[in-house]
């Protein structure tokens, strides 16, 4: 069974994700989050791949989770989206699905965080 959100298509990048969060908190440090979500972001990115070499499951599902509020706090859906999947894949016990959305993280997030870095260098 497909999930009806899965066969949607998402957009890579919400600004209005990040504009909200200027509005709601300090349009200074949005600069600042972002810089600090893109090294977090090559971190996560890191473990992901290093869990996945090593078929750890446990470490993966935590690195997921970690980049999973990275990357929605950040409008960056696709890979949200995605990330979210994969964490549903772990919760039901689906560790190949869940390894499978990894390696679709893996190859999202260097387009997705070069779109967040373009959006910083924007703001300058």
């Amino acid at each position: 069974m497909t999930d009806s959100k899965s066969d949607q298509q998402v957009p890579p990048i919400d600004v209005s994700v990040l504009e909200q969060l200027a509005r709601d908190i300090d349009v200074a440090i949005i600069p600042n989050l972002i810089e600090i979500s893109l090294k977090d972001g090559s971190e996560r990115l890191a473990q992901i791949k290093s869990a996945l070499a090593s078929c750890d499951d446990t470490a993966l599902a935590a690195a997921i989770h970690a980049l999973a509020g990275n990357a929605a706090s950040c409008g960056l859906m696709e890979l949200s989206h995605t990330l979210n999947e994969c964490e549903n894949s772990f919760r039901r016990d689906d560790a190949e699905g869940g390894r499978a959305s990894a390696a679709r993280v893996l190859a999202l997030a260097p387009s997705a965080f070069e779109l967040l870095s373009d959006y910083l260098k924007s703001l300058d």
